[in-house]
């Protein structure tokens, strides 16, 4: 069986942003590749973004990567590696000319960050602090229309999602009714094994320096708190215009750049708490990352009711978020003065982590939907 895995991005900085869905579409590869009993072999199919030409026909974490790049060369690439079922990132409408070029392929679309109006709303009102009223990069509507005529070209659409809670979203989304929605959770392989946590405080944001991210109001945070250690893991994606630079930072901020793989695992089970500032969020999948080293969360956005159960939840607070300042001094102070409440929350985080979003739960639920699709997998074996 070959699984066609359509995104916009696949985690690797030379090719395109460095977000929770190109994570999602690498976890997937890594996880079949490394359990070849399954009989599931994966391939990238890219849209939306251009791939740089020494990029073009190669391997992207061990995995065949195709794009567009010229009719006839993308056709022949497809049909060497043709999918049994399509699974999408989220949707995104670019996606639309590969999935109609395969009307007999069923498709999965994993729901990760639907948008309707009202979360558009909501970015809208977001600024750069010092920028006047220039629009912030990355925060323009998405355009779902078209998936009401993919669905009625393909032969089968399912709907599937890591956050059960979604659905609403997703359905104001799409403009469309999804019928049965099933969890497909993510695969979070980090193993910190017993967990040490710094001798000095430390607290950490993980994610892209964007807009969307907020990043001034981590920065703000640690000229706040000289005496923690504040680590900022991560990059711009964007650049010019409506994009965040750093500046006059404080010298207890340390700007660490991307990080991955035992790295990250290091450092996140280090930090006491990890911080994040963006105006939305779905589920980040920072968050599992941090519970699942038993950090726990500092937070403004709260799906799944994530933060209120394993951190502090702030409230929300739209526009440039400097009024939330109060709330995340806070509740950082809450978390830093009560070792306690951060090991128990931490604990708890990271049982709830390893015990819902894990390699057997993902199996689980990709075998009912392939299942649904009437696509045959090997069953696993526990």
């Amino acid at each position: 069986m070959r699984l066609g895995i359509v995104a916009s991005e696949f985690f690797d900085p030379r090719i395109g942003r460095m977000g929770g869905f190109g994570w999602a579409a690498r976890q997937v590869a890594r996880f079949f590749r490394s359990r070849p009993d399954l009989g599931v072999e994966v391939v990238f199919i890219g849209a939306g973004f251009t791939i740089p030409l020494p990029f073009l026909g190669t391997h992207i974490h061990d995995t065949p990567l195709i794009a567009f790049a010229s009719g006839k060369s993308y056709g022949k690439a497809l049909e060497d590696h043709m999918p049994d079922v399509c699974l999408t990132i989220d949707y995104r409408h670019s996606y639309r000319k590969v999935l109609c070029s395969l009307p007999d392929i069923p498709v999965v679309v994993w729901v990760r960050d639907p948008r309707p109006v009202e979360v558009t709303a909501t970015l809208a009102t977001l600024g750069i602090p010092g920028h006047g009223s220039s629009l912030s990069q990355g925060i323009k509507s998405i355009d779902y229309h078209s998936l009401v005529k993919v669905m009625d070209a393909q032969r089968r659409v399912l709907f599937a999602t890591p956050a059960p809670s979604l659905r609403k979203l997703a359905e104001r989304a799409y403009q469309c009714h999804l019928g049965k929605f099933i969890f497909l959770p993510n695969i979070v392989d980090l193993k910190p094994g017993k967990v040490t946590k710094h001798p000095k405080p430390r607290v950490i944001f993980l994610a892209r320096h964007d807009p969307i991210k907020r990043p001034w109001l981590f920065v703000e945070l640690a000229s706040r708190f000289p005496r923690v250690e504040f680590l900022m893991l991560g990059q711009s994606h964007f650049r010019g215009p409506g994009s965040w630079e750093p500046s006059s930072l404080p010298n207890n901020l340390v700007m660490v750049g991307h990080v991955d793989g035992e790295e990250k695992r290091k450092l996140l089970s280090s930090a006491w708490v990890l911080i994040n500032t963006s105006i939305h969020e779905a589920l980040a999948t920072s968050f599992l990352e941090a519970l699942a080293c038993e950090t726990p969360l500092l937070c403004c956005t709260n799906q799944e009711e994530l933060v209120s159960r394993f951190g502090i939840f702030t409230g929300r607070y739209d526009g440039d978020g400097m009024q939330s300042l109060p709330r995340f001094t806070i509740g950082l102070q809450k978390l830093l003065e009560d070792r306690d409440l951060r090991t128990s929350i931490g604990q708890r985080g990271r049982e709830w982590v390893e015990h819902t979003h894990n390699e057997e739960n993902f199996l689980a639920a990709f075998g009912e939907l392939c299942g649904a699709a009437e696509i045959g997998i090997v069953a696993a074996s526990t």
